[in-house]
């Protein structure tokens, strides 16, 4: 789905699950585009709850990501909802068993309103009337407190656009990664995607590092992010325009008639094409997404075949030149990463096998602060070790958040688990000590801060151009 899907703590139905990290198929030693794509790859989502159709799609951002900003703090809560949604369900349950007339509704409303609902979040998602009570009662109070999250078949066919006419596979340009395959024939001039794209800042697009130890010592750029390679630009522009649409941005580049499709402003009208007149300041100024492009084929392309546009010439001289002068960097041939080894041997060495390169080390999974207090304690070979059994279905992104250094001394194949095992002494790096644990089923080889092929310093940076004319004057605020 990309990253279009929106926040709904009541509405959420559906869980992002982990990307796979493959790096493209590519090596820093041989590949100049090595560090120029994501290492990440078939970013699915898993439905978490049955959808209808026309329903919009939701996702939740969880709770620790609106705790920094005040002006969320009295957002509803999941708790709100669910507790709304009990009390209209015992309402209704009341109303039944006790066959209260219909006439009689809405004084015996009235009566629970003010005698046993005291939180005022909860009176407000809670309507007045009985009637809309018993509306509410139909579909939830998350539902009936969003009546748009739901659009008709005829809504759809009008305003929406199909985004699974492509779909992600191995490009069929050499060191180029991944691509965008057509999953049907595409006609021409027809809309092979449309995306939503976020505004960003040029000025922003910088990757830094101190030259020394000491905080004394001066810090330079050293090269730009890897996003600016998947987004739009103008050499002449600071707007830089992300597109979060699924499988787009593996849509690679061809030169003039080769490319068999091209970028125009969609004629979706949602699109705010009154942005086009603002200054690109203004522009990046809304915290919000507002502008939309489409693909569109400017051929038949037929089913298997790979999408191409066309970057522009100032991507193309850029790549030209940074190609014929490149040189791998220092270490390169010996160079391994961390889901290169624990995709092949599928289990984490022990401290007393060969060591792991410098450039990687080992995660374990430990809960949230405070929990080694009521932990199970067995014995194992190494003295007393904690154990800790979660079978929350989150368990991947909590483990991995809340994980730890340690160095693992053993390892079983557990059946039941159907997974490897481990106990580990584990450097709790927020109570400053370390302690063993054991029964450990996520554990994780990751690599060293700054070590990936992301920040190379010799990696090929440049946005994508569109074509002449779409971007406005307006937007040029840099001067040649």
């Amino acid at each position: 789905m990309g990253s279009i899907p929106n926040h709904h703590i009541g509405l959420a139905s559906s869980q992002p699950q982990v990307p796979t990290k493959t790096g493209g198929g590519l090596h820093r030693s041989k590949d100049p585009a090595a560090g120029g794509i994501t290492l990440f790859e078939n970013h699915q989502s898993q439905i978490t709850r049955n959808i209808q159709a026309g329903q919009e799609i939701f996702i939740s951002y969880g709770s620790d990501y609106f705790d920094e900003k005040p002006e969320y703090h009295n957002m509803t809560k999941l708790n709100d909802f669910l507790l709304a949604d009990n009390i209209v369900q015992s309402f209704m349950r009341r109303v039944e068993e006790q066959q209260i007339e219909v006439d009689g509704m809405q004084d015996f409303w009235d009566f629970e309103r003010s005698e046993f609902i005291q939180s005022k979040t909860i009176l407000e998602l809670l309507p007045a009337d009985v009637q809309e009570v018993k509306r509410l009662s139909t579909m939830g109070t998350a539902s009936y407190h969003l009546p748009g999250s739901r659009r008709s078949t005829d809504w759809l066919l009008e305003n929406g656009r199909c985004l699974d006419l492509i779909e992600i596979r191995p490009s069929t340009i050499p060191g180029a990664g991944r691509g965008a395959f057509a999953r049907r024939i595409i006609n021409k001039d027809e809309v092979v995607s449309t995306s939503p794209v976020l505004q960003h800042n040029r000025e922003f697009m910088g990757m830094y590092m101190r030259r020394g130890e000491s905080e004394d010592d001066p810090i330079e750029e050293v090269t730009k992010q890897l996003i600016l390679n998947y987004m739009f630009g103008h050499k002449n522009s600071n707007l830089l325009l992300w597109p979060i649409a699924p499988a787009v941005n593996a849509i690679n580049h061809k030169s003039g008639e080769s490319a068999n499709a091209k970028i125009r402003w969609s004629s979706l009208p949602f699109h705010k094409k009154e942005w086009l007149n603002q200054t690109g300041k203004e522009v990046l100024s809304i915290f919000q997404s507002g502008l939309i492009i489409d693909y569109v084929a400017t051929r038949d392309i037929e089913v298997g075949e790979e999408v191409f546009i066309d970057y522009g010439p100032d991507f193309d001289a850029a790549w030209t030149n940074y190609a014929a002068n490149w040189k791998p960097v220092s270490g390169a041939e010996d160079y391994k990463s961390s889901w290169q080894i624990a995709s092949a041997e599928k289990k984490i060495r022990t401290r007393d096998e060969e060591p792991y390169p410098d450039n990687m080390f080992v995660l374990c999974s430990v809960p949230q602060h405070g929990w080694r207090e009521n932990a199970a304690v067995v014995d194992t070979w190494y003295g007393a070790a904690l154990v800790w059994i979660n079978n929350d279905p989150d368990m991947y992104f909590q483990a991995f958040e809340y994980a730890q250094s340690c160095d693992i001394l053993e390892r079983w194949w557990d059946k039941e688990a159907d997974d490897w095992l481990y106990t580990a002494q584990v450097h709790d790096a927020t109570e400053d000590d370390a302690f063993f644990m054991t029964e450990i089923q996520f554990v994780y080889l990751v690599d060293s801060q700054y070590t990936i092929d992301d920040f190379l310093e010799n990696t090929f940076r440049h946005e994508i151009g569109l074509p002449d004319g779409m971007y406005p004057d307006t937007w040029m605020d840099i001067k040649d």
